[in-house]
Order: C-alpha cells, then structure tokens, then sequence
C-alpha cells in the first residue's frame, strides 16, 4: 500500500443535487470549469483519485482533479510567478532578435520588397512573419487576425 501525504483542507462543499441549484444564490455559483485537458496518469495517482470520489469527497473524476489541479497551482505559485517572469524576458529577447534579424536581412539585401511594406510581426505575439507569404490572413503561432 502506498502513502498518501496530507491533503489540504477541503472547502466546505454541499450536495449539488436540483434542489441546492434552484436554491442558490447566483452570487455564489461554483467556478466554471469548461475547459477540457486529456492527460496520462499513474495507476497509483487515479486510485488516490477514485479514493476521494469513494469517501464522498467529490462526485466524479473531473471535479476531484479540476480541486487538485487547483491545488497544485496554488501551492507552487512561486514557480509559476518565476516561469512568468522568464517567459516576459524570453519574449522581450526574442522580439529583440527579431527585429535585429529583420534589420540584418534589410541591410544585406535578403528582404523581399513586397513582404517589406505589410507585416513583418504579428501585432499581438510579436513573431516574425518576413519568411511566411505576404498574403496571410492570420498569424500561424497565435491565430491572431492580420492586415486591415
């Protein structure tokens, strides 16, 4: 048998039956969870999982992960603020090298003169678009709409 550490306190959930939702307060609707991820997990991790909906904590896999997954979050935040603020540098760099490559590439010539007077970056995730065709509508790394 496996050791579980602890987990966190659970919030105060009530039965989620019809009644409770013709009851409730709209001020205090549970959290949209629309959004669907296809993930592999352990053996070990989906017993832990399925241990949670037997012991009534939860009503079904999806609602224990969503908890879980929301945990996890926030119990790591300093990570997740640290890999937010390399991501921020990592795109002010790499838009830096853009625009020194798009200079290069006017400067010795490489640059087609069409593509030149519309888009050389996506306005909204900054890429470089210069070797894409001129003619795109929309930008293939963030599906951002291009041009007028």
């Amino acid at each position: 048998m496996i050791s579980l550490p602890p987990m966190p306190p659970m919030p105060a959930m009530p039965p989620m039956g019809m009644h409770m939702c013709m009851h409730m307060d709209m001020r205090h609707k549970p959290p949209s969870r629309s959004n669907v991820v296809m993930s592999r997990i352990g053996n070990g991790e989906l017993r832990s999982i399925d241990l949670l909906i037997e012991a009534g904590l939860f009503n079904t896999r999806s609602e224990a992960v969503a908890y879980l997954v929301g945990e996890g979050i926030k119990a790591r935040k300093d990570t997740f603020d640290k890999a937010s603020s390399t991501l921020q540098d990592i795109r002010r760099i790499r838009g830096e090298a853009d625009e020194y490559l798009a200079k290069l590439k006017k400067d010795v010539g490489l640059v087609n003169v069409e593509r030149s007077q519309n888009l050389e970056k996506c306005p909204d995730c900054g890429r470089d678009l210069d070797k894409l065709p001129a003619d795109i509508k929309v930008c293939p790394y963030c599906g951002s709409k291009l041009g007028k």
